[in-house]
């Protein structure tokens, strides 16, 4: 526990991590998918493992070579932005064509 907050583990074999990468491979035309644990105490992710019965949770990043994460000059390319709109639309749909993740 970190304060009042649990620390998640990470499911990096997780099954659903090849939808991840897959559907934003084709959301972004490439290979962009980079999977890294980082953090694991934030609060609203202690709250959905919850509310879903542990069921694994998963961030989904994403950022340009300047974005200046968390800068007051944070930006995002609208590139960016669509690649990942077009992959979170991908995983959706092959998160609704699995049977059963475990």
């Amino acid at each position: 526990h970190v304060g009042q907050r649990r620390v998640l583990p990470a499911h990096a074999v997780h099954p659903a991590l090849n939808l991840v990468g897959s559907a934003l491979s084709l959301g972004f035309g490439t290979e962009p998918t980079l999977f890294m644990g980082s953090g694991g105490t934030i609060g609203l992710m202690t709250v959905l493992s919850r509310a879903t019965k542990g069921a694994p949770q998963m961030l989904i990043g994403i950022d340009d070579p300047d974005t200046n994460l968390h800068g007051p000059d944070e930006k995002l390319h609208l590139r960016t932005f669509a690649g990942n709109r077009d992959g979170l639309i991908h995983l959706l749909h092959s998160l609704s064509l699995a049977r059963r993740i475990p």
